[in-house]
């Protein structure tokens, strides 16, 4: 980019651990030398991302999306190249060269300086928090919330005034239009004026998993406050509230370990389920979940518990957070809370007990039979119609061992046949229990020839090897066009992931990427081996068309021409038996 020479840049991402960069927003799992996951960039029920540490690149098999770690950056939180390589020097205490504020002013992205302003009133709200006398400290303290857990969250005071934070962001250097544009001010309609948006409220801030300050969540110190209890930042360039989980920077360490995560409700919830050791949980932004959200969950862990408030809207949200883990495939697990309670005065009162709640959370479809075959019982309703409306869940498992076991739980809870049940789905779903995938497959590219694909990937695997490549032109033996720039990567030192091609067939490019020739023990002998394969296959084509111009000439009465071929066949059969079979 001109401003940040090579080699710093070459010297982050060599220092950089792609794995686990990639694994705070991602689940991997091994897979021989690389770690495989449901990739973050579309939609698929079984892994096809794959991440390589050892040469510092990822790959999509599905959707072919691909870089080192910088893109992955680019891709996942939409920085720009700048912002990436930034982020990872401080990350790993590496030093930029100075850069002229002009420079970097005209360097600095759109969402950069939206991020800017967000950091500035991040600040502003901490430092209010340091005010004396401080209603938000007395509040957060007589809700039980801790000094640690307010500095765990970072959460703020926004002072009573129209034009405190305004003030602060002129001061601080922040433009107005950029703070008006992330909504840290308001203003005024037909006039030039602004006012502070969050005023006389507990200030959370909403963070990505890279530590970036994307929007608030600002709480009023009152339950009778005109107005909304809660007031979030709007939508903009970097807060994308559908696509946000409030409390996952502090928690992701935890959802990768335990490989679950609890769902919840409310900001607090999540902060004082913290202090009380459970840390795996977040919360959906005071919204009702979405499908990006569950996408990231399923993309981070195996499993999700829900555990919603104990009254008529927390189950509505229960249900319609089990249908959607259903149709993902996500394994979905229920914390039933008694009416009235919520995480937060449950883990309270009784610490040991909530936590055993977590821990024997039945099934998602165990939930749904109890509820429903406890409303069954409450109402008298017909046996057969509840019947229906349970067994309607059970089309939403693409899991068939899972199906198969949620249909013999129904059965025995209705006691009736497991037939009964699976014709009641079939009734009640039948477009959708019918419904098959039926878009044509597509045709697999085909695969290169062996052996010139064997020694793009054997160079992969030892660059050293590509000295004795220039010096021998052993690139005039590559045919296949699809892997004439992998070879050129590989030969300039470049990640070879960049060069990769979706025309080429996801098992080919596995081979190059996975560390196919990292075992072998003698790479120049195999080498060799290779490219005597390569040249022998090439002399053997010839030979084939040569003889048939032989077989031509001689038709034709060419005698002379048909010598000439057969010396060429000669010399050609020779140098096969010079290089081996």
């Amino acid at each position: 980019m001109g401003l940040i020479p090579e080699e710093t840049i070459r010297e982050i991402r060599d220092q950089a651990d792609i794995g686990a960069i990639v694994s705070k927003y991602v689940s991997l799992k091994p897979a021989g030398r690389n770690l495989k996951g449901l990739c973050p960039f579309h939609q698929e029920k079984t892994p096809s991302f794959s991440v390589n540490p050892l040469r510092g690149f990822f790959y999509c098999f599905g959707c072919q999306s691909k870089g080192d770690v910088f893109n992955f950056l680019m891709l996942i939180e939409g920085k720009s190249f700048y912002e990436a390589v930034r982020g990872l020097a401080e990350q790993y205490s590496i030093a930029l060269p100075e850069t002229s504020s002009h420079e970097l002013s005209k360097q600095r992205s759109r969402r950069e300086a939206l991020l800017a302003a967000n950091a500035a009133a991040q600040n502003y709200f901490r430092k209010g928090m340091s005010e004396d006398p401080n209603p938000a400290m007395s509040y957060l303290l007589e809700r039980g919330i801790t000094q640690e857990s307010m500095t765990r969250f970072g959460l703020g005071y926004a002072p009573d005034g129209w034009r405190g934070l305004s003030d602060f962001l002129g001061k601080t250097g922040v433009p107005q239009k950029d703070a008006i544009d992330v909504g840290l001010l308001v203003q005024k309609e037909g006039s030039n004026s602004v006012y502070d948006r969050y005023r006389a409220r507990v200030v959370c801030p909403i963070s990505t998993p890279a530590g970036d300050v994307v929007g608030f969540s600002a709480r009023a110190l009152s339950d009778d406050v005109k107005g909304a209890k809660y007031i979030n930042s709007p939508e903009s360039e970097v807060y994308k509230k559908s696509d946000l989980l409030y409390g996952l920077p502090q928690a992701v360490d935890s959802i990768r370990r335990d490989k679950s995560l609890v769902l919840v409700e409310g900001n607090f919830d999540v902060v004082v389920l913290h202090q009380y050791g459970i840390r795996n949980v977040v919360a959906p932004l005071g919204t009702a979940l979405t499908e990006k959200q569950i996408k990231k969950i399923k993309r981070l862990c195996e499993r999700v518990i829900l555990c919603y408030d104990g009254d008529g809207a927390g189950i509505k949200a229960t249900h319609k957070a089990i249908a959607m883990c259903l149709d993902a495939d996500l394994h979905c697990l229920v914390a039933k809370l008694p009416e009235g309670k919520d995480p937060d005065s449950a883990v309270r009162e009784s610490p040991e007990s909530f936590k055993k709640l977590i821990a024997n959370a039945p099934t998602a479809i165990d939930y749904l039979i109890h509820e429903v075959w406890m409303r069954r019982v409450s109402t008298g309703s017909d046996k057969a119609k509840q019947l229906e409306q349970a067994a309607a869940y059970l089309v939403k498992l693409p899991n068939t061992t899972r199906r198969a076991v949620a249909l013999e739980s129904l059965a025995r809870a209705f006691d009736v046949s497991v037939n009964t049940v699976r014709a009641a789905a079939r009734g009640q779903n039948r477009q959708q229990s019918q419904q098959v995938n039926r878009n044509p497959r597509n045709t697999a590219p085909p695969s290169p020839p062996r052996y010139e694909l064997e020694l793009v990937a054997l160079m992969h695997d030892h660059p050293k090897l590509c000295e004795t490549a220039k010096a021998e032109n052993l690139g005039q033996w590559i045919t296949d066009e699809r892997l004439k720039p992998l070879y050129e990567a590989i030969i300039l030192g470049n990640p070879v992931v960049s060069a990769v091609t979706n025309e080429l067939p996801s098992a080919s490019i596995n081979k190059i990427i996975s560390g196919t020739f990292l075992d072998v023990e003698k790479p120049e002998e195999s080498l060799k081996k290779i490219v005597n394969a390569i040249r022998n296959n090439t002399i053997r084509t010839k030979l084939k068309t040569l003889q048939l111009e032989a077989n031509d000439a001689r038709r034709v009465g060419d005698s002379e021409r048909e010598r000439a071929l057969f010396r060429e066949i000669i010399n050609l059969r020779k140098q096969v038996g010079q290089h081996g079979n």
